[in-house]
């Protein structure tokens, strides 16, 4: 499916479209641990994100004790970061790769 990320005051959520009606889903808690941890790769990865919106993702269902809570899990085809292309796990590089860039 594909929708687009934005961040509000309840968290990053997904808002897609489906059969006509507008629907959100709450971003899966990996990605957001992802986004939170390239915070610290890029000045403002907000703005980032907003520039380039629209996202693929799938609904993923989590059973817990009083229900089940739908997230949306971000797909990416290329299993490579949408910021700068590496692979996921890569926030090591990002990082030593922006230091890099700033001591230029």
């Amino acid at each position: 499916m594909r929708g687009e990320l934005h961040n509000s005051e309840h968290g990053w959520l997904v808002i897609y479209t489906e059969d006509g009606v507008e629907k959100g889903l709450s971003l899966h808690y990996d990605d957001v641990e992802f986004i939170n941890e390239t915070r610290y790769t890029f000045d403002n990865i907000e703005a980032r994100i907003a520039a380039n919106p629209e996202v693929e993702f799938e609904i993923v269902e989590n059973q817990k004790l009083d229900g089940v809570s739908r997230y949306a899990k971000l797909v990416n085809v290329n299993s490579k970061c949408p910021i700068c292309g590496f692979k996921k796990g890569h926030s090591k590089h990002c990082r030593s790769k922006q230091r890099h860039l700033k001591n230029k």
